[in-house]
């Protein structure tokens, strides 16, 4: 009788990906000035686009002067976010600083001396909002 010993899968590039993609769809929560509460943000691609678009307009509304015209924001959450021109634009940065930073996680990840850590997953290895 042979005894067959199962290993634990090595952990690829594809697998830190997979973790990456969660995390971004998941998103996180961001607090931006001079507004009372976080603001949950995901990061699938409409959200991403909208926000995108909606940082857009406020970059030209403070560009023509406008910082108070107030623009509601639906988050995560369902929760409506009633936000200026600089604080829609800083949380789209904010959002898009997170996104960043997840990506180079993941490279620091697939690029690990060794190859991918077991514990890939684990939140010690990617960034918090």
């Amino acid at each position: 009788m042979s005894i067959i010993t199962i290993r634990p899968k090595t952990p690829t590039g594809a697998d830190v990906n997979a973790e990456r993609d969660r995390r971004v769809k998941a998103g996180a929560s961001f607090n931006v000035t001079n507004h009372p509460v976080p603001i949950h943000v995901v990061g699938d691609e409409t959200t991403q686009t909208n926000l995108l678009a909606l940082a857009t307009a406020a970059s030209a509304r403070v560009a023509q002067g406008d910082a108070s015209t107030l623009t509601p924001y639906r988050d995560e959450t369902n929760q409506i976010h009633q936000l200026t021109p600089p604080q829609i634009f800083e949380l789209w940065s904010l959002g898009a600083a997170y996104l960043s930073a997840v990506y180079q996680a993941s490279w620091a990840l697939k690029d690990a001396s060794g190859g991918v850590p077991a514990d890939f997953a684990s939140d010690m290895h990617w960034p918090s909002a």
